[in-house]
């Protein structure tokens, strides 16, 4: 936040650094100084019009100082670019020479559109929508991302739009494999209500910037606030369950939590008489070897519920970064139920909170699920989650999805073991296939295991259909019934699928 300052602040070895002529004229009255410790001498009258923000700081009331005294300075978050090319759209000059390129520089416009909304700049905020939208069309994605982030409901429809428009030059199945680095600073959401904005036959009605506060979300989520600590273990607040960290805090829990840890260590209970009286007759304590902050990060499995993802991811996240093995078995066998249970949620949080192994596990379970179906799978924790995560997750299902589909015909090779044939040992099944050498079972199992192009992990083994299917082809012939069973179809199923399974596994992971 911009605040006034002594002439010392940020002043390096050799001094602040100077601004360009425009904002270092000696009759100006209050210096900005920048990030990077350039100085901007302007004038509050000039701030005072364009920012309400700069108004109400120059209303409160201002320690006297002579005429000779130098202007305050306030030091501001924005670097010396940034905010140059902020002051330069609200100062009276007839035509600003702004560092901004539309098609390249995004993080600057991003900044500067920051910076005009932060100090409430009416005036700069209009204008950074005008360049937002002069790059509409030449570079859609970029535009998009950028105005979601700011909230600029107003530039995103007008990128949808142009993409939905009949004989539009791109359309949004030519953005779905385009990557750009500003789909990082925006929800998964924004992301997907654009790639699925060509199924509606007006954008008009969609909103696609952020639906909430997903940071104030993901916080609250991360934050406990119904642990009590207690420092001093003399006092009658604490509850009839209470874990005593080795730093003497004293938390209260449920009797669920409080059997966990006793079942880590059952000799820690009691291990203190002199505790035990200090407290309450109706309280048991349990005394462990870790320290509070530690328990407050874990004991967040006791005020929040255990069917949160973020609450297990994070004290996941806790667990692993102290070394913590009590509740961390606890931890992974819930994680891995919610992950079986929601694979597509549990990726994007597991990528939210940095576990890369618990993300790439939930992403090879996405491997059942058609390419469609992934696409079309909406979660209301895409609000909270950056769209570059489910970008990559799209491209390495997508990525698993062509691998395995290039390998159907060597995958159904290779499931052919001992001496099960391919083919009709008596021909009799070439009066209905145009291969005379085929068999009716071995033409149906090809061309199901075709039929499954969409969806990377063809875990055909367990399919009764499908073997009940094999099962009835088979028997049509009095060829192949001699020399095929039901168990030679289950293995040849089986071999399918591990062969599969390799070829996935052999794409390189998110």
């Amino acid at each position: 936040m911009a605040e006034a300052a002594s002439d010392s602040s940020r002043s390096t070895a050799g001094g602040p650094k100077s601004a360009p002529a425009l904002f270092n004229r000696p009759d100006a009255d209050v210096i900005l100084s920048s990030s990077d410790n350039t100085n901007f001498r302007v004038y509050r009258q000039i701030l005072t019009l364009a920012s309400p923000f700069f108004e109400t700081m120059f209303s409160l009331p201002q320690s006297t100082t002579s005429y000779s005294s130098p202007p305050p300075i306030i030091p501001v978050e924005e670097d010396a670019r940034t905010l140059e090319d902020l002051l330069r759209i609200c100062y009276p000059v007839r035509d600003p020479q702004l560092q901004i390129h539309v098609l390249t520089d995004w993080q600057h416009i991003s900044n500067v559109t920051h910076a005009a909304l932060k100090y409430d700049m009416v005036q700069a905020v209009d204008f950074m929508k005008a360049k937002l939208t002069a790059g509409v069309e030449s570079s859609p994605l970029p535009v998009f991302c950028v105005a979601c982030k700011h909230g600029f409901e107003g530039v995103a429809h007008a990128v949808a739009s142009k993409l939905v428009a009949q004989n539009a030059p791109l359309s949004i199945g030519d953005l779905r494999g385009v990557y750009v680095s500003q789909l990082e600073d925006i929800p998964t959401g924004c992301y997907y209500r654009l790639m699925h904005a060509s199924n509606t036959y007006s954008v008009d009605h969609l909103e696609f910037c952020r639906q909430r506060d997903a940071k104030q979300d993901l916080k609250a989520q991360q934050e406990s606030d119904v642990v009590y600590r207690v420092p001093d273990a003399a006092t009658d607040n604490l509850g009839q369950h209470t874990l005593r960290s080795v730093d003497a805090v004293c938390f209260s829990v449920s009797q669920e939590t409080f059997a966990v840890f006793q079942s880590q260590d059952p000799t820690a209970l009691g291990a203190d008489d002199d505790t035990e009286q200090s407290c309450r007759s109706d309280s048991t304590i349990l005394s462990l070897p870790e320290d509070s902050r530690t328990l407050e990060l874990l004991l967040q499995l006791e005020t929040q519920d255990m069917n949160d993802h973020a609450t297990v991811a994070s004290c996941l996240r806790a667990s692993a970064k102290y070394s913590t093995k009590r509740a961390h078995p606890a931890l992974a066998k819930r994680w891995l139920e919610l992950s079986v249970e929601s694979p597509l949620r549990s990726y994007l949080i597991a990528s939210a909170y940095g576990l890369k192994d618990e993300a790439i596990e939930a992403a090879r379970r996405l491997l059942s699920w058609t390419s469609q179906d992934l696409r079309r799978a909406y979660d209301p924790v895409m609000e909270d989650v950056s769209a570059g995560h489910y970008f990559r997750l799209l491209q390495y299902h997508d990525k698993c999805a062509a691998a395995a589909d290039g390998a159907v015909r060597k995958s159904w090779a290779r499931a052919f073991v001992g001496d099960v044939p391919r083919h009709c040992p008596g021909g009799l099944c070439s009066r209905t296939l145009t291969n005379a050498t085929a068999s009716r079972w071995a033409d149906t199992c090809l061309a199901r295991f075709k039929a499954l192009r969409d969806r990377p992990r063809k875990a055909v083994s367990d399919d009764a259909i499908l073997i009940g299917e094999l099962c009835i082809q088979v028997g049509s012939c009095s060829s192949c019934v001699e020399c095929v069973s039901h168990i030679d179809i289950v293995r040849l199923l089986a071999a399918f699928t591990e062969a599969n399974e390799e070829v996935i596994t052999a794409v390189c992971t998110l």
